[in-house]
């Protein structure tokens, strides 16, 4: 028995056998009267872009005059409902949301009466965002870059996230980096460009984003370049060029010259040394080498090294044959007394001749050999060897050659005696 209210009740019964209950069934007490819209559920939280759950009838319609009409309708704020095409049973699919629903089902029964049940809400999470990442820079060759950060956290979705960093070698390819799943990331030591992004997965979702990508620049390794060339020189200065720059590494370079003994152990050369190039005067045979330094990486590379060879300066030699001679006379060879030495070892001679042993002008004749023949001289004259080596002139001293001059006169003769006898001497 039960109560004779305007109300519903559901009733089943238990076989005692077994104590298992039958299925329910619905009994309505009092008089039939107005239309009850029943009830429905399905309030959730989805995913963006995800399908709901159906939204279930938990109690049918009752009460006022079946049959009843069902239609589904829905809302963007939870005030101004719409109908729902096609959706007339007592429960409903929603198809996939992008934002928050409102949904509730109106009944009609055959009088025409209508009511509406509760609102089942559907909360659409955020779509999800991969956050930001900072960290663009150039970094030295096999240098450490500094961190790559955070600058906006993964957002929306769920609020569970994974994250996976990758890189790639040219931006357009990534590839998962091991055991780097921080919001941050700090990478090893690098010998060529990397690009960076961070993989965002949504736990719950499933759904999967990327921050922006950052680049990494690393220039390629410093070379030190080369300079030119071997040389000799008897004394004088030396020029060594660049014959190629330094390159690769920040391309702020700092350059010192260095010179050695033996082309092992290597010490500043002295002088104005912080160019490309570099003018020295050396005294004695050494072996130079530019030193190249970046100043905003730190490495230190070494050209190749190249021989500047010192030769011994040159002296001219000494020449002998000062001889006195009758005008007209030929004189005798001005010989080479002390050969020449130092310079390149390779002379070439030219004789000259002077009046007054200070204005001098290329002697006559053969006038290329470490002597020389005067030949026949009308006048006295001064001679002296020039000595050409290695860049160099030196000279001899002079040798004088004395000419008598051609006017010996045969005098006359006197006598102071006023008589003179035969067989005596007399005075002249």
């Amino acid at each position: 028995t039960v109560p004779a209210t305007d109300d519903r009740y559901f009733l089943r019964a238990r076989r005692s056998s077994d104590g298992k209950w039958s299925p329910a069934v619905t009994v309505f007490t009092g008089e039939q009267d107005d239309l009850r819209t029943g009830s429905i559920s399905g309030s959730q939280a989805i995913c963006h872009g995800g399908v709901p759950a159906t939204i279930t009838s938990s109690v049918p319609a009752y009460h006022g005059t079946a049959p009843y009409y069902y239609q589904w309708q829905y809302s963007t704020n939870g005030s101004g409902y719409h109908n729902i095409p096609g959706a007339t049973g007592t429960s409903y699919s929603p198809g996939p949301l992008t934002s928050a629903r409102y949904y509730r089902r109106k009944v009609t029964d055959a009088c025409g009466d209508s009511g509406y049940s509760g609102v089942v809400t559907v909360t659409v999470r955020p779509s999800l965002s991969g956050g930001g990442i900072s960290g663009t820079q150039t970094c030295c060759y096999d240098d450490e870059p500094n961190t790559i950060t955070n600058t906006a956290p993964a957002s929306g979705g769920s609020g569970d996230y994974t994250y996976q960093w990758q890189y790639s070698l040219n931006g357009g390819s990534f590839s998962n980096l091991k055991w780097a799943n921080g919001t941050s990331y700090s990478p090893g030591r690098l010998a060529s460009d990397r690009y960076y992004r961070r993989k965002v997965t949504d736990n719950v979702c499933g759904d999967i984003k990327y921050s922006n990508t950052v680049k990494v620049t690393v220039p390629p390794v410093m070379s030190p370049g080369s300079i030119c060339c071997n040389q000799t020189t008897c004394g004088g200065a030396a020029t060594l060029v660049s014959k190629y720059r330094a390159s690769g590494g920040s391309g702020v370079y700092l350059y010192k010259w260095q010179y050695s003994y033996d082309n092992i152990t290597f010490y500043s050369a002295p002088g104005n040394r912080n160019g490309t190039s570099y003018t020295v005067l050396p005294a004695s045979t050494r072996y130079y080498r530019r030193k190249v330094t970046d100043l905003t990486c730190g490495d230190v590379k070494y050209s190749n090294s190249i021989l500047i060879t010192v030769r011994d300066k040159l002296s001219p030699g000494g020449i002998s044959g000062a001889q006195t001679i009758c005008e007209g006379g030929t004189a005798g060879r001005i010989s080479n007394s002390a050969p020449p030495s130092g310079g390149d070892g390779s002379y070439t001679y030219r004789w000259q001749t002077s009046p007054d042993d200070s204005n001098w002008s290329t002697a006559p004749g053969d006038y290329n050999n470490p002597y020389y023949d005067p030949g026949t001289l009308a006048s006295t004259k001064y001679f002296r060897r020039r000595v050409y080596s290695c860049g160099q002139y030196k000279y001899t001293g002079s040798v004088k050659i004395t000419v008598n001059p051609d006017n010996l006169q045969a005098g006359t003769v006197s006598t102071s005696s006023t008589g003179i006898t035969a067989g005596q001497p007399v005075t002249l």
